[in-house]
């Protein structure tokens, strides 16, 4: 199966927005994981749908080559999180029982679940949709799954409406965990659906350049003209534009997205803690953000020299994030 390197263009600048928020404190870059929550139900039907269907790849198996894509530089990103936790003076006996469920990739409590690195909540979620995707929708209908999303839909915008959007900060509750579930399935879910219906093949030809300036655009818009319940037309309107444009061909600029691409999780995954030494350490934000690139690009560099030339396998474009997730 071909790689479609507009997604690959898609992934990193959505890494690089996510950054620039945490640096910077704009509002809504943290879409960016709805934009990576719907890509990797995308991608996970594109590559596995038909196996799992079918029963060529057991659920288990599944999980357990999802957890092999993700788990080291998720690792990477809790155990720079912990050394600095250590420097700022945190109490031991707390960081260490999060380090160990971090390095599960699982939350370690009600109220600072992701205590050493925030990032890795989109990642458990992500892994959540993905034990659903291969337990279940994968042998569900359109229809039904139509019908699954409605509801995760209703409870998405009814949430937002009367409580809040729910996103896991810094410190939370478990009804906001609870909550970001059928968050993390409404765009999962239209990812799915995205590539059962159109097979890479969107309705309308949409240039990936709209889709890369979509994100950005959106957080200035809401930077300067906030409006009600602004959250939600990402979700179902522009992130699956998003989506199509990445479908587009690459062109010359193939190897960079690719380039990019292979950056976004890493990036993803190291830049939290990286900030939080980079507050330690005094540097400003430019500093910080040229750390966060560095750290990255020689985590991806050592990735790739320990993996040698295997070739690719299928999972090439799985995210983390997205994206992640």
């Amino acid at each position: 199966m071909h790689r479609l390197h507009g997604l690959d263009a898609l992934r990193g600048m959505a890494a690089l927005v996510v950054l620039f928020m945490h640096v910077f404190g704009f509002a809504a870059g943290h879409l960016t994981v709805d934009f990576f929550f719907m890509l990797s139900g995308y991608v996970m039907t594109r590559t596995y749908e038909e196996r799992l269907a079918g029963g060529g790849l057991s659920p288990l198996r599944f999980l357990a080559a999802r957890y092999r894509r993700l788990w080291a530089p998720m690792a990477g990103g809790v155990t720079l999180g912990f050394i600095v936790y250590l420097a700022r003076g945190g109490p031991l006996v707390d960081g260490t029982i999060a380090y160990g469920l971090g390095l599960m990739m699982v939350p370690a409590g009600a109220t600072t679940p992701f205590l050493l690195n925030l990032a890795a909540w989109s990642i458990f979620y992500e892994l959540l949709a993905n034990a659903g995707h291969a337990a279940v929708f994968a042998r569900m209908g359109n229809r039904a799954l139509f019908g699954l999303l409605g509801i995760c839909a209703s409870m998405l915008v009814a949430a937002t409406a009367l409580v809040e959007f729910p996103r896991i900060l810094a410190v939370t509750s478990l009804e906001i965990q609870l909550l970001v579930i059928p968050r993390a399935l409404t765009s999962y879910l239209i990812g799915i659906l995205a590539f059962r219906l159109l097979r890479d093949r969107p309705v309308l030809p949409i240039p990936l350049w709209a889709g890369l300036i979509a994100l950005p655009a959106y957080a200035a818009l809401v930077a300067f003209a906030p409006f009600p319940l602004w959250q939600l037309p990402f979700i179902f309107a522009i992130a699956p534009v998003m989506l199509a444009s990445g479908l587009a061909p690459a062109g010359a600029s193939a190897r960079l997205w690719e380039w990019l691409g292979n950056l976004s999780f890493p990036l993803y995954a190291l830049h939290v803690p990286t900030i939080q030494f980079s507050a330690m350490a005094g540097l400003n934000a430019q500093a910080t953000i040229c750390l966060c690139l560095l750290v990255a690009i020689g985590w991806m560099l050592a990735e790739r020299r320990l993996a040698g030339h295997r070739p690719r396998t299928s999972d090439a474009l799985t995210i983390r994030y997205s994206t992640a997730r």
